[in-house]
This record gives structure tokens, sequence and C-alpha cells, in this order.
């Protein structure tokens, strides 16, 4: 069963030549591409990451903690900043109703309504806002800012921020969702095309694939100026994660929401209030049968 498996599972992944993806509506041949191999150059940037946490979720109301990290390298860690914030959201029909307050609830930081022609889970509401205040902190940073993430935009909200961001903010993306016409990632596609060293390849004036140190056998999605890529290469020789900026993972670090808070959080919820609790028993079932051992 194994063999059989994994012989129509590398039907679908095998190597194909004479391959393209669509990229704002240009055909691109990614067997032509061409290759800037690149040199690293030390400065101070700062990395962004996100984290979010459900303190519960339901289709109806959801309750999340969101932690916004932004941490700067030069050959150490310089500096650390974070920001913290709970996010309601509220779905009536095809309406959900959000309010921001921060972290210790004593300031309501933004009210807004997001429509949906459909049903549409509230936690993904919240993961939108969760990038906007991403996104947010790097348009506050002044000097180079790395973004662990794209510039894909995804509502209005985002495009508008989006267009004040200059051209001192980047941002890498560990997964794209570029297929080419052949059903490869164009990431898998460009590693086995490019050379040997550190490298980047340009789709267009800001949309890039980079490998970010000669013996990495990771490619990533490059969005932004590619002048300040040799800024990120000499923090990209950690072993942990070959070719993927030591900055990032540290501000993954800083911005990681800790599961068992927002369970004690939830549980907290729970015992001060008999009416959330009566509600929250509604969407329990799913969650007991999931405890259920087989």
């Amino acid at each position: 069963m194994i063999e059989k498996l994994r012989d129509v599972l590398e039907n679908f992944v095998s190597f194909r030549g004479n391959d393209s993806f669509t990229l704002y509506d240009n055909d691109v041949d990614l067997d032509n591409c061409t290759f800037t191999p690149m040199v690293p150059n030390l400065g101070d940037v700062w990395y962004v990451d996100g984290g979010q946490g459900e303190i519960f979720s339901t289709p109806v109301l959801c309750a999340s903690m969101i932690k916004i990290a932004a941490v700067q390298y030069s050959k150490t860690l310089e500096k650390v900043n974070t920001e913290s914030y709970i996010i309601i959201v509220h779905v009536k029909r095809y309406t959900h109703f959000v309010k921001v307050y921060s972290a210790d609830m004593t300031i309501l930081v933004e009210e807004d309504t997001v429509s949906y022609p459909e049903l549409t889970h509230p936690s993904l509401t919240a993961g939108s806002f969760r990038r906007y205040y991403e996104l947010r902190m790097c348009a506050k940073l002044e000097g180079t800012v790395c973004y662990d993430g794209s510039f894909d935009t995804f509502n209005d909200k985002d495009a508008k921020l989006m267009g004040t961001l200059g051209a001192n903010v980047c941002a890498i993306a560990k997964s794209s969702s570029h297929v080419t016409e052949q059903g490869q990632n164009p990431a898998y596609v460009l590693s086995r095309n490019g050379p040997s060293c550190a490298w980047l390849c340009s789709l267009s004036i800001i949309d890039h694939y980079v490998k970010l140190h000669a013996r990495a056998r990771h490619v990533f999605r490059f969005t932004g100026n590619s002048e300040l890529v040799p800024l990120l290469l000499p923090l990209c020789a950690d072993p942990i994660l070959l070719g993927y900026p030591v900055g990032l993972v540290t501000a993954d670090k800083y911005a990681r929401v800790s599961k068992r808070d927002m369970l004690n959080l939830g549980l907290q919820l729970r015992i001060r209030s008999k009416v959330l609790n009566q509600y929250l028993q509604t969407e329990d079932v799913h969650s007991i049968l999931d405890s259920i051992s087989y």
C-alpha cells in the first residue's frame, strides 16, 4: 500500500521542465529566468511577525488575542517592540462586527464592520485584523523592515495601508500560492534551476524569489525592493534553518501566544459568567468528540 501511494504521489511532484505560471496577467517562463548572485551587506534591520491565540471561537462569536513583535538586528539583537490586543468578532448574517481592545481591556482601540457575500467564520476576520496590525507595525518603524508574509492585498483596509509602506519595507513568505502550469510550486522549479550560491530571481519590480544562503534547501518568495536582500544575508547562516533570517525566527518567538494561557483565560471567563458558560456549552460537542481516544 505504501509503495503504491508513494508512486501516485511522486507522479504529481516529479520535476518537469518547460514550466511557467501567470503573474499579473503576464506569463513567466521559469526555464529562462535570470538569477542574480547576492553578496551580504551588514546593516540594521527590523523583523516583524505576529501571533494569534483563540480564547474561544464559535460560528457566531469569537475572542482572540493577537501579539505583534518587531525585533531589530545588526550583528546581534538590538531592540524588541511588542504590541498585544484582544479582538472580538460578532457575526450577524453576512456582516462581522469587530472590536479591538488593548490587551488589558482598558482601551477600545478600534471598531469596524466587515461584510461578506457568504457565511464566513469570525476567526478568519480576527486573522485579517492581525495581519493589518502587523502591517501597521511595519509602517511605523524607521529603517529597513522585513515582514514575515507577503504584500498580497485581501481587502480595502490592507490595500490602503499597503499604499503607505515605503521602499524600506520588504516581505519574505515561507510559502506561496503561486502555481505553475504543470502544477508545481515556482520555488521548487527555481531551486532546481538556480545556481549554487545565494541568489535573487526577479519576476517583476516587486515580486521575486530568493535563496538566502549557498547551502540552503529552501527558496522563499520575496516582495519589495530587491536592493534590501543583501541586508538580510548576514543573518541567514544559522544551521537550525539555513537560509532563513534569524531575525524572523526571533520575531516569531516574541509574537507567540501561549495556548495554555488562552485556555486558562477561556476557563476563567466560564467560571465568572454563567451566561457565557451556557452559551459556550452549545459549542462543546466537537471538543468532546476530539478528546475521545480511539
